[in-house]
């Protein structure tokens, strides 16, 4: 299934219902937070008037960080994480096809957190129900 969000198009595994168990997370409910979220974070960009990097450590379908790397002016590095092997397949297979330059993780967050302390301006935890 394709999904167009934002500046965006992603593809995602077909599913009936918004679950954890889905193969691959994504919940359509939630583009208004998305989009608040990218709005917020360049705002904060703006304001520090340098480069940031974000990480978006439970990504999902990448959407969030596919987003924050294309929207967002500014961002000098966007990594996303997850530590389901399917999701990051479709992470990479996400980026590629959004020709967007992120970083891609299968670790567990708080393990990346520890080995990447201070690294990140903004740190998106954003787990599962959006």
């Amino acid at each position: 299934m394709r999904v167009n969000e934002g500046r965006v198009t992603i593809k995602i595994p077909n599913f009936d219902k918004v679950s954890s168990k889905a193969p691959v997370f994504y919940n359509p409910i939630m583009e208004l937070n998305r989009d608040i979220s990218v709005l917020a974070i360049q705002q904060f960009q703006k304001e520090r008037k340098s480069r940031i990097k974000i990480a978006d450590l439970f990504a999902g379908s990448g959407i969030r960080g596919i987003r924050y790397r294309l929207e967002i002016e500014g961002t000098e590095r966007v990594l996303a994480n997850d530590i389901n092997p399917t999701a990051v397949e479709f992470i990479k297979r996400n980026s590629e096809l959004n020709k967007a330059p992120i970083d891609i993780t299968m670790e567990d967050a708080n393990i990346l957190l520890r080995k990447n302390k201070g690294a990140f301006d903004v740190v998106d935890i954003d787990p599962f129900g959006t």
